[in-house]
Parts: structure tokens; C-alpha cells; sequence
């Protein structure tokens, strides 16, 4: 599958990793509704990045259970898994497999013990785990570790409002990346291609179809005329 390319978006986002600009690397966050292309970014940010050195993570895929979100993370990383205690004691409460996931996205590291780069799309979806015992602040837990860690991190969510109560008292690092309908422009003209296509073809069958009485063989019956009434 192609994947859409968007310069200069992407070359905001790396920017932001490297901290090129601020001196400072920072985790970017782009918010933006349906058919922003939030994911398709993320998936080209992996190709820039190399995929040895990042893990793209459908949140709202695996988000179901603390214990599914470590396991399907472990599962398919390309960095090496480290058998800390808190990643063994994974399996035991939802808490601990949620633990086991700040410490796998805080400490992995990519190849030549360079730091690793996550790609969390959608996710404010693990505030599904908020009804677990001891995971009420599941969300904060996570903007915190992020932070702290060494690591590098891209965050999306189709919730702007949302996503910016989460954020509003956390760390500078976080940068917003509003983005805008990636196809909104492309979709109008599209439209007004469909309109103006619609147009012509209608006019079109206009002249090429047949009078309405021509249409048929039979030849339509004649009724007499209602006689007029007497005195």
C-alpha cells in the first residue's frame, strides 16, 4: 500500500524527536478528527525512522486488558525484551502489566543502544483501563513515564479537546501538532467534478432519448368525448 507523503508535516515531527529546533527533543502530539491522516503520518514517520528503531502501536486495536497491551507490544517489538521484575510479575494484576508497559516504552532500546522510538496512535484509548483496580490514573501514569524517559514517543488522538484536559499540566516537552483534513480540498473538487459530470450526462441523455409517446409501439386507444348535457 502507498503510503500518502506530507513533507512537511513529517519534517515537523522529526524535527520535534530530534529537538533540532528547541535543543531539546520533544514528543509530538498530533490531534486532529477523521480523515486527518493521523495514521498514515505515523506509518511514514516509521519508514523515515527505520523500522528497527521504531514500533508503530495501534492503541485502539489492543488497548482491551493491561496483560493484552504488554503481551501484544512485547509480542511483535523489534527491540530486545529485558526480563526486568517488574516485566516477569506482568501476568499478575492488571497494575503490574500496565507497570511492565511503562517500563518496556521508558527503557527498550533500538540497536547500538540508541533510544527507541514509539508510535501510540489514539492514545487516549487506554483510558479503557481505568476501570481496572489501581489504573484510575491510568493516563496521567503514562504522560508521566513518557517524560521521564529516555526513549522517543508520537502521540495521536482524534479527540482534540480531550487530548488537551490530559495535557494541559503536563511536562513542556509535549508539542501539539494540530492537523487539518488531509483530503478536504481533494474531496471538493472531486464533488464538483461529480456535479459537473452529472450535469453533462443528463443533458446528454436528454437529446439522445426518444419523445415519450415515441417510446411505445401500441398505439393508444382514443376515448369518446363525454356527450354534452341535455335540458
Amino acid at each position: 500500500m502507498m503510503i500518502p507523503e506530507r513533507p512537511s508535516l513529517e519534517r515537523r515531527v522529526l524535527t520535534a524527536l530530534e529537538g533540532t529546533a528547541s535543543g531539546v527533543p520533544r514528543i509530538p502530539v498530533i490531534l486532529g478528527g477523521c480523515g486527518t491522516g493521523r495514521t498514515s503520518l505515523l506509518l511514514r514517520v516509521r519508514d523515515l525512522l527505520g523500522r528497527s528503531a521504531c514500533q508503530y502501536i495501534d492503541v485502539e486495536r489492543v488497548a482491551t486488558t493491561p496483560e493484552r497491551l504488554f503481551q501484544a507490544i512485547r509480542d511483535v517489538s523489534p527491540f530486545a525484551f529485558h526480563n526486568s521484575p517488574v516485566a516477569l510479575r506482568a501476568e499478575a494484576t492488571a497494575r503490574a502489566a500496565f507497570d511492565a508497559t511503562l517500563v518496556w516504552l521508558g527503557t527498550a532500546r533500538a540497536p547500538g543502544d540508541a533510544p527507541a522510538t514509539f508510535l501510540l496512535d489514539e492514545f487516549l484509548e487506554l483510558r479503557t483501563f481505568e476501570s481496572f483496580p489501581g489504573l484510575r490514573s491510568v493516563l496521567r501514569d503514562l504522560i508521566g513515564a513518557l517524560a521521564a524517559s529516555g526513549n522517543r514517543f508520537v502521540l495521536t488522538s482524534r479527540y482534540t479537546a480531550r487530548a488537551l484536559r490530559v495535557l494541559r499540566d503536563a511536562p513542556q516537552q509535549f508539542e501539539i501538532i494540530h492537523v487539518a483534513p488531509r483530503r478536504l480540498a481533494c474531496q471538493r473538487r472531486r464533488k464538483s467534478e461529480r456535479a459537473t459530470s452529472s450535469r453533462g450526462s443528463c443533458k446528454r441523455c436528454r437529446k439522445a432519448a426518444p419523445p415519450i409517446h415515441a417510446c411505445s409501439s401500441t398505439p393508444q386507444p382514443r376515448w369518446p368525448r363525454a356527450a354534452p348535457p341535455t335540458r
